[in-house]
């Protein structure tokens, strides 16, 4: 056999050995190529909560997931396992429940319960006298559980001058590693933690609860943890989007002057520490007291999500304030119930505000209000036609940020 014909041969058998290897890849893909990136995906759930869901690439290239709260327990039939099957997501690395509302851990109770989680996957949370339920749940499951606190735990902090004037330490946390091996006795600690190409840093470690400036039944929202995702792009810069959870909600409004604001205080001086980002889940689902400008100034953020419907947020203000006080119109009391979405116009940088629910969408009195509510009609608050749009809001990371619904 010519030497020329042998090459022949052996070239026409490694093309048939790589049509084979590509064949079966895309037939175990779905006839799809994999083409994994860091993305958020903000759901719109059914019922008002927040659920966002993490994705990453590994170190082969694959992607991987996690999930930052799981609103109500009917959110995760009705929205969580829905998004899941049809991203055909089987695993999640982590779990992050920011506080213990049920609009923010009756999902994650339900992935603790399913296929979706397993001994590896860790579930992150600060342990609270509302909390060690689920902390005994996730050790009798065998799975990994890390420990949020703080990295100095102040004796107490009782006005709103003491948070403002706190060590940034008070704030920022450590991560204690458990792990069913070590029979949850030994703990590795992190200050923060890497997720494929994010890195992962969790705020406000402290249980305020337990200080006693409040007592017992002081509004969960206080306690939130929040959540700031890094990532460098291809031009190594860095992407920064700060989950904001509950903290900021003004759980007292009828309490004494000297900490009327102290949950929103306590977000204030975390944005501080936190400093400019790129997108910022808005706390509180938007709702009236929930931030105020100093925060939008400190975050300066470029996008803001809404988990909630502008419809809903005036809704309730105009029911709730002329309740309170008969006296106000309708214009008065929107003028208040809407002071959390105003606030995020102090932020320079602002070009968009994202609602992930968008009710009686296409009705122009709706965006006729919210332009309203701006310092300056140059922020697109909506879509091209200036209505709200509704979905889930997904933010992909490459080399710029690209937000849609």
């Amino acid at each position: 056999m010519k030497k020329s014909t042998k090459l022949i041969i052996v070239a026409i058998i490694l093309l048939i050995s790589v049509s084979a290897c590509l064949i079966t890849f895309l037939i175990l893909n779905g006839g799809k190529e994999v083409k994994a990136k860091s993305k958020l995906v903000f759901l719109d759930l059914d019922s008002k909560g927040n659920a966002t869901l993490v994705q990453s690439v590994d170190s082969k290239g694959n992607p991987i997931y996690g999930i930052i709260d799981g609103g109500k327990h009917i959110n995760f039939s009705k929205d969580i396992v829905p998004y899941l099957t049809e991203n055909n997501i089987k695993r999640l690395d982590f779990l992050i429940v920011t506080h213990m509302d049920v609009d923010h851990v009756g999902g994650i109770e339900e992935l603790l319960d399913s296929e979706y989680v397993d001994k590896d996957t860790t579930l992150y949370m600060k342990i609270t006298s509302k909390s060690k339920v689920l902390y005994n749940t996730v050790k009798n499951k065998g799975m990994n559980l890390a420990v949020v606190e703080p990295i100095t735990r102040p004796e107490n902090i009782k006005t709103n001058k003491e948070v403002m004037d706190a060590l940034d330490s008070v704030f920022l946390t450590k991560i204690n590693y458990y792990s069913k091996a070590d029979d949850y006795t030994k703990a590795t600690e992190s200050n923060n933690f890497s997720f494929g190409e994010f890195t992962i840093t969790i705020y406000n470690g402290l249980d305020w609860n337990a200080q006693d400036v409040v007592d017992e039944d002081w509004d969960e929202n206080v306690n939130s943890l929040t959540c700031l995702l890094e990532r460098n792009n291809s031009k190594n810069e860095l992407q920064r989007i700060y989950i904001g959870s509950d903290l900021g909600e003004n759980s007292a409004e009828n309490s004494s002057e000297d900490h009327v604001q102290y949950s929103m205080v306590i977000a204030e001086r975390i944005s501080q520490i936190v400093g400019q980002v790129d997108v910022y889940l808005v706390a509180h689902h938007g709702y009236y007291f929930s931030m105020n400008e100093a925060t939008a100034k400190n975050l300066n953020f470029q996008y803001a999500i809404v988990t909630n419907s502008y419809d809903e947020i005036a809704f309730k203000a105009i029911k709730k304030f002329k309740k309170k006080y008969p006296d106000l119109n309708d214009t008065e009391a929107l003028d208040i119930g809407t002071n959390t979405l105003k606030a995020l116009c102090a932020s320079e940088r602002l070009k968009n505000i994202f609602f992930t629910d968008g009710e009686n969408y296409g009705m122009k009195t709706t965006y006729e209000i919210i332009q309203e509510c701006q310092p300056s009609s140059g922020y697109v608050l909506t879509d091209d036609k200036g209505y709200i749009r509704k979905g889930n809001v997904i933010v992909d990371l490459a080399s710029d940020i690209n937000i849609h619904q």
